[in-house]
This record gives structure tokens, sequence and C-alpha cells, in this order.
């Protein structure tokens, strides 16, 4: 039996038979199943990532690595390493195969899920685990369960230096639907270089949103634009002003300037939760200043899955992921790659 199936079966079987909610890991293996059907998203715990992971009946955090019918004495180091971010770990396999394990499994706490083709058995861990790095997990769970990171508002995807940048999508977007071509084509007469990561952005912030090709501006959208009317820059020059001034002139920012634009801007930004997991770092320091470097190092050793999610490029994550699993959790700081740019 692939492994493949034994990711499909045993989803299929915990949400119909126990009410699970569960997320299958973002791989390319398990690209043929349905993201609809099988949500996807991967969180790493100390360097691994569970091909399952998601919540219990009981609100239980749970992790499962899955196996064929091989590398089963490798499935339990794996799921052994899920003890850290998890209340319940278990490996999942072809019954035969698994069977074999059940006294390493026992005295490893890990609960066994049999697989074969026509049937499911899952038999539970002794008993919970104390974990060291369960509420980074659980919390990354909650988040999905409220479907505020299925499409992943990276804050890392927004390209623009400038903040100000995102704001111009709302000069030409209202409360009704309008074509996103039709936006689009009045951005392009101002010469408005990358329009599509313009409005990218402001569909991150949560200034406007999109539906069937057509776009229109959010409750927040239109506050930030009615307080940008009120202050009268809702122009594009004026957008281009308000950037050269508070970007170029030591002490001068946009909070400095225009404090009632950036307050909005702060308060969307505390919607994101990964924006409000980095601020809890900033808090627990006990001084006042925080270097780029020290901030991440600080993220690197004690949040792993925050400086996944919020810092890492996207193509540097398995490189970043096997350096983990190898424990050297510094080398982040010897390659500016691995961390992009906030």
């Amino acid at each position: 039996m692939e492994e493949v199936e034994v990711v499909r079966k045993t989803f299929d079987f915990l949400l119909e038979e126990s009410n699970y909610q569960l997320w299958i890991d973002n791989h390319p293996a398990y690209a043929k199943l349905n993201p609809k059907d099988y949500p996807r998203h991967s969180i790493t715990i100390k360097g691994f990532t569970p091909d399952l992971i998601g919540f219990n009946q009981f609100e239980d955090v749970i992790s499962i690595e899955a196996k064929g019918t091989r590398d089963i004495q490798k499935g339990i180091g794996q799921a052994l390493t899920y003890k850290e971010g998890s209340h319940l770990a278990y490996l999942a396999a072809e019954e035969k195969s698994l069977q074999n394990f059940q006294v390493a499994l026992k005295q490893g706490n890990i609960g066994s899920i049999f697989v074969t083709e026509t049937e499911i058995r899952k038999v539970d861990p002794l008993e919970p685990f104390r974990v060291h790095f369960l509420e980074d997990t659980k919390r990354e769970l909650l988040i999905l369960s409220k479907d505020m990171v299925s499409s992943q508002k990276r804050l890392t995807d927004l390209t623009r230096n400038h903040i100000v940048n995102y704001l111009a999508p709302l000069i030409f977007v209202s409360s009704d639907w309008r074509a996103r071509k039709e936006v689009e084509e009045e951005l392009e007469a101002y010469n408005i270089q990358a329009i599509g990561e313009l409005i990218r952005g402001a569909q991150i912030i949560g200034l406007i949103k999109e539906e069937a090709g057509e776009l229109r501006i959010t409750d927040e959208g239109f506050v930030l634009k009615r307080i940008m009317q009120l202050e009268r820059l809702d122009k594009l020059e004026k957008l281009e002003e308000i950037k050269k001034e508070t970007s170029r002139k030591k002490g001068v920012s946009l909070m400095t300037e225009y404090p009632e634009i950036a307050i909005t801007l702060k308060m969307l930004y505390n919607k994101n939760e990964l924006f409000m997991e980095l601020m809890k770092v900033f808090e627990k320091q006990k001084r006042k200043e925080m270097s780029f470097k020290e901030l991440v190092e600080e993220i690197v050793k004690n949040k792993p899955n925050l400086f996944i999610n919020l810092f890492c490029p996207k193509n540097k994550k398995e490189e970043v992921l096997r350096i983990y699993q190898k424990g050297k959790k510094r080398v982040s700081m010897k390659k500016r790659e691995f961390y992009g740019k906030l």
C-alpha cells in the first residue's frame, strides 16, 4: 500500500468516525489529493513535519506520521519527535507492517493506526504527553480552524518597501463590485508599476477583496479611504508625495506625519495572527530596542513555526526544514536568503 493511500484512508476515517479536524502536509507526494476535500497545511515540530495534524474530538492536538509498508522504524522516530508539539502522536501504516513494531510503539507512548484495504483500526497512546512546543503548534492550528491562513496571508509576500504603495488600489475601488480589469486599466493610466502586486498587497492587508474577477472595498478599507479623503490624500500624486516625505527624512515616518492612516494600518496588521505572535516576541524582551538580527535569532531558537511561516521564503522552506532536523538552529543567521525580508 502506498503512503498516499494510508494518508487518504486515515484522513477519511478520522473525519467520518471521530469528527477530527485535520490538515494534510502540503507535500508534492500528496498532490493528487484534492485540496478541497483534503485541506493542506504544513506545521513543523522540531524540524519535522507530520503527514497529518489537527484536533481530535476533545480538542487535543494530534500529529500523525504515515508510512506504507516500509520505513516503519523511521516513522517511529519521527512520531517520537512530534511528542514535543502535540498532545498525542500516532504512526499510521499498512496493518501487517505496523503489527511487528507494537512493543516499540507502546514503549514510546505512540499510538497506532492500522490501515488495510477495507478497514482502519486505531489504538491510542497510553497517556497524553508533556509537551514543550504545544503553544506554538496549537496557536497555528487555531488560526487555520478559523480559515485565517488557508490562503496564507503572509505579510512577507508584500514586495513593495513602503506600505503606502498598497493604498493606491483604494482610490479606484468602491463598495460596489468593479471588474479587476477596469481597476488595472485606471492604474495603468498613471504608469503604475507592478499593478498585480499592489492589488494583491491590498488584499493581504485586508483593504479590498476579490471574487470572480471583481474587486470591492472592505469595511476596513472604506474607513481608510475615508480618512484619505478627509486628509485630501486620495490622489495617486499625493501618495507618491507621502512615500517621499516619510522615507527620506530622519525622524519622519507615516506615524509622525499621518497618524490616523498609520494607526488604521496598524489595526489591520494586528488582525494578522502571525504578526501578533511576532509582537509577543518583542513584548517579552526586557530591552526597548532590538536589531533585526537579534529578532530573527530569538524566533529561530524559540518559535520555529513562526520563523518558517513569517520569515522564510517559500523556495527555502525545505532547506530550512532539513537544517532544523540536523539541529543547526543558528545557521539561519549565516545565510540571509533563509529569512528574506519583512
